[in-house]
Order: structure tokens, then C-alpha cells, then sequence
């Protein structure tokens, strides 16, 4: 819709996309299709500015009679009316990267808070905090995780990039994922962690993502239902609001309802989280408190959707997001940000007391930030301020808190019981005392207003604690998938040291710096990758620190073994107390589309396997899932019963299908060894299996058949090319997580056989159906755009395939490129090198020494120019990059042995190898095209 808003013509916008779909589908649904869009576009040029109108479907509503007459689809179906409603609303919004929206959804009588992050739009780095901003302009990628309460889980929804575009680093949100939203209260607050390779960068609240303990809150009413009730309001937050609109919503704390006034009378909505009332009015409605007058008015000519953002240095290692000093205070209007006039901010204590100006007074603590204009309170928003000057340290010597700054003396402390706190001239001395068992301690400052900031209790070097803040006992073993919760306490910067250690794979250490409290799953990916080093189901991560007596906790695929085969003889409690409970699922290895069925367990082999086999085709089937409580059971392989070999079995089933290790393995390198003779329904099975096991969170070396791929990285990039969907890239990717540096291992010429093959065939496809056949060549470069979001390290890889292979043929066909399009082939020069080998040294110091012996005398010698002017302890760390580009651009071979040691170089420092390895690429492939330019 946008391309062909953009110029492109709605026919070739829509056969872009006709890709994603079946032939049949594409054939069927081709011209309906351009008409719809054709129609919409329509719709959508015809609306007056945002300002102007309002919500897009109800001035069409009012304006536009019989509109959805017009589209060529029953827009009766409720699927299809949402589909069009949402895209006739659909608008590009300059300001919305980072942002996050709230609203209210009606279940039954209640009113549900969600939010939900923007994951478009430009970046503004006045929006981000100081540490994060200098990040981006230094040219790092940065990753984006929502942290809890707005997500439970700790992953990825996407990446800032920085690239040259018109001579000037341009920042880039790249999101993973369509959208991200999630169930939170409103007085919750929208965190978001910010990750720059494996190290932390930050923590911050995302604009609009800001706690509303306000007693009055603003809704814009979108959704209503056939009884015209709203069902969906957007929160505007707790600053005065207009709109052109003929009704607005307010939440209204139930102690304050009664001060708030209505022109024309309300309409009772509902309650929202136990303790607010919501209504909405037509006309004006007003609130007074603390001196200042708060006013909400509908059916006005221009409408008014302003909110407040807060940008200022953060206090690090405490818990709360505590500014220090006065923050800086924007006014975001249409996408834009102004400063407001220094005389009309003003402040007061959280909820209490009279406003008073912010010139000339001390704002410290817990307060409100508010807009005033001749007694007219214009916008609001609650911070957390200390005193610029506020600093805190440890005196481990004599076990006391120091705390400068602090322009107060009122000060309380607290860990497991009250602490004694005294003062030194203007400094505040806590004393700790022995240690208590509390984790944390809390300072209580009081100014005007009071502070709450919950710090690490110094007594504690590096130790664990649950989601309840109760130390965990050394030596704990926990899974990778129950590291939820979990939070790492550091009084002061420490390298967490994580070590594998299997019996298949030698001792690797990785170093971390950490400080304050990180949550451990920020390192589950370090860990799954060290996990993956190894083929054994029974590796382990040991967390320690340098210095330490005891390891801090151990980490392994499974918290605990559980055989699912141990039926309980009748009356055997204490075996069914061990088993007791599992939700097991099944699925056939040689036919995962098939799909899952439950199992009940725990049984024996023999009656699990009969019951996979009335549910499930042909095995063997791997058999997964958890005890009820949560922590995940091993996964196992039900045999199928032995059968004779048959002529329509593939090579991959019959691989399968063999029972002993060895010949199995065997069979897969088989399988896989002439990448384009795999039967198209194996590919299917193979990618099947990879979604599954990433939809699952099944490890790799669970499942043999994608476990032997480390020996095909041509099979591996054949598939990659075929695939249809971010999902299937995305699972695809993953593989190098488990897998000894499986994508590091492809080739440039891997990927122009395995991108020549994807194109041939989409032609053939497009062809027949009458599509012009510039369309594969735009599916390609999606494809490749999506792969180096996932993986930067893969841009080189991306750029040759391009360079070679997609622009010479749209040239040849007279097909134009958008420049949009390719921003995978934005990869820095030779003059970035030096800067990023300075980043590495940089981060790593004395107590975090490089692994060693990676590669040969040969290959170390060949980059002798980029390692030599360091200290030579990180010699080989700085020049295995180089040596993977030129293997990867066919200049030398790295043999399997050296490619798995320089994964240790990978795990070392990921943000270094996915910098240098694309330039390494493209150096070379530069220096190719020059020898051929002379001698042509």
C-alpha cells in the first residue's frame, strides 16, 4: 500500500508481495487485490489532514455515505472490515520509533490495559538517555528488549543501525517482530533494556510508557461496537486534551470523581483496575487540584494531542528511574518536539500541594512536572529527582554508604532491619553493618518530597536473586528457559565469568562486566551459544566470578532429568512423586507438519509408542514438554518399530529412521551432500522442524537432522534462500546459536548458487501466472534485507549476492531499484577498522584475557597488518574476522577444526565479529573486482 502510494504502480506493489502465497492464491486473488489497494489509496487521498478530521473511518463515516459499498470485498465479514479499517487509518507517523501507546479494552464490564510499542518511524536521540544516545552516534548496533512488567520474557523486538545515507550517519529502527504488545496496568510503567552485542547499555521508560498514578487520565474512544459502546479507547494520557471529535473518556480515580465537572453530563463506561471509573461526556469537563485548572473539551476546530517527555542522566545502579538533576522537558506535537518556556514549568510532591515555579526552588524527590499557563494546566507527568551533584560509593573498609550530594538530612535506611545513618558535614554516612540476608537496601531521602532508591546491598560482590528479591543459594542449577526472574547483584563492576564444560568440548570462558542489577536471562544468549558448542544434552554453564570460592549457580538445557518412560507400578508413591505431572507432546521427526499431540505420561515406551502411532504418522517421534509446574522435561526419541525400507522413502527419512548414532549421522552428511538433489518435500521437513524447535525453544542437538547441518553449510544456504517468511529465516538463523559457526562458515559462492537457484524458480512461478518477473528480484532483496537485520555479520554475504547477481539482471531488464530497499548494502570502510579493533581492546581489560591458539601460523600471519600494532595477547581475536571474510569470499579455506576454534573468537566479543566480518567481505571482493578490471 505504501509503495504504491509512493509512485509504484498498485499492480507491481501487489505482484511485490504475490510471492508469500500459493500460486493458486496468487492467480485467484491477483486482481481483486489491486483493486482493493486501488480503492483504498483512493479512500486514503481524499482524507483531510489528521488534525482536521479526526479518527479516518468516522469522518468517512460522516462524509463519505455508502464508502464500503464501493470496496470490492463484503466488508460485512468482520475480518475483512478490520483489515480495511486499520489500513484506511493507516498513516506513516514520523515519531512513532520507540513510542509506546496505551489503551483500555472492554472485557465484559471491565476495562483491560494493554500497550504497545512502536516499532516505526524515525529515531530522535533527544528522546533517549544520555548512554544509549552515545551509543547510536557511535555507530553501534544496539538490540531493544522489553523487560518486565511489559514483557515477562526477555527478547528482542529490534535494533537501532546506523548507516551512511547522503554523506550523514542515519539511525534506523529494524524491528524483529510485526508488533509487540502486551497486557499493562497503568500504573505500570513500559521499560525497555538496550543491548549493544552482549553488554548493557541501558535502561529506560519509553516515551508514553510513563506510570499514570494521575487522578484524572484522558481516552480518545476508537472502537465502538454495533450498539455503538465503546470498546477500545486510547490513552491519552494525564495531560488536557481537544479533539474535533463529538466524545472523549476520562479515567477518574474514585476519591476525585466527585471534583471533576461536566457541561452536558457523562455517560458511566465501566471500572478499570478496581479503582477508576470510566465515562465519557460530550462538551467540556474540568478538574481543579493543587491550584491549577485541568480542562477536556470535544467538537473543537483543531485538535489538540500533545504529550509531555522527559530526557536526562539517569543515577545508575539503583532500581527506580531517578533523574539527576532537573531533567529536560519536551513537548511532542504532530510527530515534532518544542521546548516549553522555563517560566511555566512548575512542580510539586506526587499528588499533593500547590504548584510552584521550577525556577528558584529545589523539585528533588518523587513529584510532578506540569505545564502552567495563567492558572491553566496544559501538560503533566510525574519523574523521580535527586540533586545534580547526588553521588554515592562504598566504603568497604569500614562497611559504610557514602552518600555526597544529597542537599537534605532528612535520610532513612533501611535493609533487613533500620540502619544507622549519620552525617559528616554534608555528607551522609550509611552504616551496613553484618550482613542480614537482605539483598537490597533502601534509601528514603526527603525534600519537599520523599525518594525511594533501591540499591545492592554492598555486602554481596556478585550473587543471585529471585524474582522476590531472596538470595539464591550457590551452586543452584537452574535451565535455560527458567532464568526468568533471576537478577544478578553486583555492588560494584565485576566480570561475571561464564565457563562451559562437557565432556565433548573443551573448557570456554566468557567474561561479562556487570554492575547494579542486570536480570541473568540478558546472558541466556551467551549461555545458549556456549550450550551449543557442545553436542551433549548433559553440558553445563558454571557462573562465577575471578576470585570467587564457589561458583554463583550452574546452567544446563534441563534443570533436572526426568525419565517420561517410568510408568509408577500401582501404589508406588515415592516413583510417583518423581514423575508425577508431565504434559508431554509428540511429533513425528519424518513428517513435522503433521503437527503436536498430547501424551500422557509418564508410560512406557511400548504404550507411547502405540499411541504415537494411532495419532501421528510414521516415526520415530520425539516426545517434549514440561512438569505441570513449569521446568521443562529432556526430550527423548520413541523408536519406531522396525520396518522394511521402501522405495518411496527419500534419503532424509531413511536417515531418520536409522536407530544406531553413527550410521545415522552418516546418513544426514549423505542426505545433505548435493544441496540441490534434497527432494523439495525434504526441504519442507527440514524447515518445519527448524520453526517447530524455535517455536518449542527445543535445542538443536535434541533433533539429529538439523544437528548435521554443521557439516553442510551449502544445504544450509540453499535452504535460507527458500525460505518464505521472516519466521523461517529467523529459525533458520538461529541455527548458528547451537551450531560450531554454521552461517560464518558459508561461502560467497554458497549463497550465489543457493540465491540463483530462489530466483530461477520464482520466475518460472510468476511467469505462469502472468506477473511481471521484476518481482523476484524484490522478494530477493527483502529476503536479504530481513536476513542481515537478523544478522548483521551476514551483510557482506548480502551485498555480493546483490552485486553479482540481482543488479546485473535488473539492469539487463531495465528494472529500477528502490534505494530503500537496500540498506544491508550500507557496510562501512577500511578507515571504520581501526576504530572498532580500538572498541574491542577497549572493552576488555586485564582480567578478561582473549581465548587463544584460534587459528593457523598461516592465517595469522596473512592479517599480521591489522594485529600487529596491538598488544599481541589479542592478536588472533582481532584477525580471526578477516580470516572468516576470506574464507567466506573463497580467497582461502579454513579447515573444520579452525572454523569451530574461531566461533570462540564470536562468542568473545560478538559486537567486534559482526562489525569487521561484512567489511572483511566486501575488502575482498573490492580487491576481486580491481585484478579483473586490469586485466579485462
Amino acid at each position: 500500500m505504501q509503495c504504491a502510494e509512493r509512485g509504484f504502480s498498485t499492480r507491481d506493489a501487489v505482484g511485490a508481495e504475490a510471492w508469500r502465497v500459493s500460486d493458486r492464491l496468487a492467480q485467484a486473488l491477483f486482481d481483486p487485490a489491486v483493486d482493493l489497494c486501488d480503492k483504498i489509496i483512493d479512500l486514503r487521498a481524499s482524507l483531510p489532514p489528521p488534525e482536521a478530521r479526526g479518527d479516518a473511518v468516522d469522518y468517512l463515516d460522516q462524509n463519505r455515505l455508502g464508502w464500503r459499498d464501493q470496496i470490492p470485498f463484503d466488508v460485512e465479514c468482520e475480518d475483512i472490515r478490520s483489515m480495511v479499517e486499520q489500513i484506511v487509518r493507516l498513516r506513516d507517523d514520523g515519531a512513532a520509533a520507540l513510542d509506546v501507546s496505551r489503551h483500555l479494552v472492554r472485557a465484559d464490564d471491565e476495562w483491560q490495559a494493554q500497550a504497545s510499542l512502536g516499532l516505526s518511524g524515525r529515531i530522535d536521540l533527544r528522546r533517549l538517555p544520555s548512554s544509549v544516545a552515545e551509543a547510536v552516534l557511535d555507530g553501534r548496533r544496539v538490540r531493544i528488549f522489553p523487560r518486565p512488567p511489559f514483557c515477562q520474557e526477555l527478547i528482542a523486538v529490534a535494533a537501532i543501525e546506523t548507516y551512511e545515507k547522503d554523506d550523514a550517519p542515519a539511525h534506523e529502527l529494524r524491528a524483529f517482530v510485526a508488533k509487540f504488545d502486551s497486557p499493562l496496568a497503568l500504573g505500570d510503567e513500559a521499560r525497555l533494556l538496550v543491548q549493544s552485542g552482549s553488554n548493557t547499555v541501558g535502561e529506560f521508560i519509553a516515551a508514553g510508557g510513563e506510570p499514570l498514578h494521575d487522578p484524572v487520565i484522558a481516552l480518545q474512544i476508537e472502537q465502538i461496537d454495533e450498539n455503538e459502546s465503546p470498546t477500545r479507547l486510547r490513552v491519552l494520557g494525564s495531560s488536557p486534551a481537544r479533539t474535533t471529535r463529538p466524545a472523549l473518556a476520562l479515567a477518574v480515580r474514585d476519591e476525585h470523581f466527585r471534583s471533576v465537572s461536566f457541561s452536558a453530563g457523562f455517560t458511566d463506561l465501566g471500572r478499570c483496575a478496581g479503582d477508576r471509573r470510566v465515562v465519557s461526556f460530550s462538551g467540556s469537563a474540568a478538574f481543579t487540584l493543587g491550584g491549577a485548572r485541568s480542562s477536556w473539551r470535544t467538537s473543537v476546530e483543531r485538535e489538540v494531542d500533545a504529550r509531555p517527555i522527559l530526557v536526562g542522566n539517569l543515577v545508575r545502579n539503583v532500581r527506580e528511574s531517578v533523574f539527576r538533576g532537573m531533567p529536560k522537558l519536551w513537548i511532542e506535537r504532530d510527530g515534532h518536539l518544542a521546548s516549553p518556556r522555563r517560566q511555566t514549568l512548575h512542580w510539586r510532591p506526587r499528588g499533593r500541594g500547590t504548584w510552584r515555579s521550577v525556577d528558584g526552588s529545589k523539585p528533588w524527590g518523587n513529584v510532578d512536572l506540569a505545564v502552567i499557563e495563567n492558572g491553566e494546566l496544559l501538560f503533566a507527568i510525574g519523574a523521580s529527582i535527586v540533586p545534580p551533584n547526588f553521588d554515592m560509593a562504598v566504603d568497604r573498609g569500614r562497611r559504610e554508604f557514602r552518600v555526597a550530594g544529597l542537599d537534605t538530612r532528612l535520610l532513612v535506611a533501611r535493609g533487613s532491619t533500620n540502619l544507622d545513618v549519620r552525617f559528616e558535614g554534608e555528607m551522609a554516612i550509611v552504616r551496613l553493618g553484618p550482613p542480614t540476608g537482605a539483598s537490597t537496601i533502601v534509601l528514603r531521602p526527603r525534600w519537599d518530597a520523599e525518594l525511594a532508591l533501591t540499591l545492592t546491598d554492598p555486602n554481596y560482590d556478585l550473587r543471585l536473586i529471585d524474582a522476590n528479591d531472596v538470595l539464591v543459594p550457590p551452586r543452584s542449577t537452574f535451565s535455560v528457559d527458567g532464568l526468568r526472574g533471576l537478577r544478578i547483584l553486583a555492588t560494584r563492576e565485576v566480570s561475571l565469568c561464564m565457563e562451559l564444560r562437557a565432556n565433548d568440548a573443551p573448557r570456554l570462558t566468557i567474561t561479562r562486566r556487570v554492575s547494579g542489577e542486570v536480570p541473568l536471562s540478558a546472558f541466556a544468549d551467551t549461555i545458549t551459544q556456549l550450550l551449543g558448542s557442545s553436542e551433549s544434552l548433559d553440558a553445563r554453564v558454571e557462573l562465577s566470578t575471578i576470585g570467587a570460592t564457589a561458583n554463583i549457580a550452574d546452567v544446563r538445557w534441563y534443570a533436572e532429568d526426568v525419565d517420561p518412560f517410568d510408568a509408577p507400578p500401582p501404589n508406588a508413591f515415592s516413583v510417583l512423586a518423581t514423575t508425577h505431572g508431565l504434559d508431554l507432546q509428540g511429533i513425528s521427526l519424518a513428517h513435522p507438519a503433521a503437527g503436536t499431540v498430547s501424551l500422557v505420561a509418564p508410560a512406557s515406551q511400548v504404550t507411547m509408542r502405540a499411541e504415537l502411532s494411532r495419532a501421528l504418522p510414521p516415526g520415530p517421534w520425539l516426545i517434549y514438554g514440561r512438569r505441570r509446574q513449569g521446568t521443562k522435561v529432556r526430550p527423548r526419541i520413541v523408536p519406531a518399530a522396525a520396518r522394511a525400507a521402501t522405495g518411496e522413502e527419500t534419503l532424509l527419512e531413511r536417515a531418520i529412521g536409522i536407530d544406531a548414532s553413527a550410521a545415522r549421522a552418516a546418513a544426514f552428511v549423505q542426505a545433505y551432500a548435493l544441496p540441490e538433489q534434497v527432494a523439495p518435500r525434504d526441504r519442507r521437513t527440514i524447515i518445519d522442524l527448524l520453526t517447530l524447535a524455535r517455536r518449542e525453544g527445543l535445542p538443536i542437538s535434541s533433533i539429529d537432522a538439523l544437528k548435521a547441518f554443521d557439516r553442510s553449510p551449502g544445504f544450509a544456504a540453499l535452504l535460507l534462500a527458500s525460505c518464505d517468511s521472516l519466521d523461517e529465516r529467523a529459525a533458520l538463523l538461529d541455527l548458528q546459536r547451537d551450531l560450531p559457526f554454521l552461517w560464518s562458515s558459508t561461502t560467497v559462492g554458497n549463497w550465489l548458487s543457493a540465491f540463483s537457484a530462489r530466483i530461477e524458480h520464482a520466475r518460472l512461478r510468476l511467469t505462469e501466472v502472468g506477473i511481471d518477473t521484476s518481482v523476484a528480484y524484490r522478494s530477493v532483496i527483502t529476503a536479504l534485507d530481513d536476513i542481515v537485520g537478523l544478522r548483521p555479520e551476514l551483510a557482506g554475504h548480502a551485498k555480493a549476492v546483490f552485486l553479482m547477481q540481482i543488479a546485473p539482471e535488473m539492469a539487463r531488464e531495465k528494472t529500477s531499484i528502490d534505494g530503500a530497499a537496500v540498506n544491508f548494502l550500507q557496510i562501512g570502510g577500511s578507515d571504520r577498522v581501526r576504530r572498532e579493533i580500538d572498541r574491542l581492546i577497549g572493552r576488555h581489560d586485564d582480567d578478561d584475557p582473549p581465548p587463544q591458539g584460534l587459528l593457523g601460523v598461516r592465517s595469522r600471519t596473512a592479517h599480521q597488518s591489522h594485529w600487529a600494532p596491538y598488544d599481541p595477547s589479542f592478536m588472533e581475536v582481532i584477525a580471526v574476522p578477516f580470516a572468516i571474510a576470506d574464507h567466506a569470499s573463497g580467497r582461502t579455506a579454513l579447515d573444520e577444526g579452525e572454523q569451530r576454534r574461531c566461533r570462540h573468537a564470536w562468542l568473545y566479543d560478538p559486537e567486534y565479529f559482526e562489525a569487521i566480518v561484512p567489511i572483511g567481505i566486501d575488502a575482498v571482493l573490492r580487491g576481486f573486482a580491481r585484478v579483473g578490471e586490469r586485466k579485462s
